[in-house]
């Protein structure tokens, strides 16, 4: 319905490579950093998806449009988030 899959998608796939890498290397048990990979996946995901299902019910038209608009901040706001991480292993490339 939003067409936002792949974005869940690439964002999931970068909080799992963090959460391995942090098993991996030792920094933390496997299963804390999974635990850690699935609470962050879920609260991350959880408004766009809301807002995704509420839009698959087709509401009224003013809700609708209404929800269109909210989806359409969540995504700038997830957009803006992701943009201001810390890229992934960028201090080691630097060393």
């Amino acid at each position: 319905m939003s067409g936002h899959g792949l974005s869940d998608a690439y964002r999931d796939a970068e909080l799992l490579a963090v959460a391995l890498d942090a098993a991996l290397t030792g920094a933390v048990e496997e299963r804390e950093a999974l635990a850690g990979y699935e609470q962050a996946r879920l609260r991350e995901s959880a408004e766009i998806f809301d807002l995704t299902c509420a839009l698959a019910q087709y509401p009224p038209v003013s809700t609708f449009i209404e929800l269109n608009k909210r989806l359409s901040s969540a995504i700038d706001a997830e957009a803006a988030a992701l943009a201001a991480r810390p890229v992934p292993g960028a201090a080691v490339a630097k060393a």
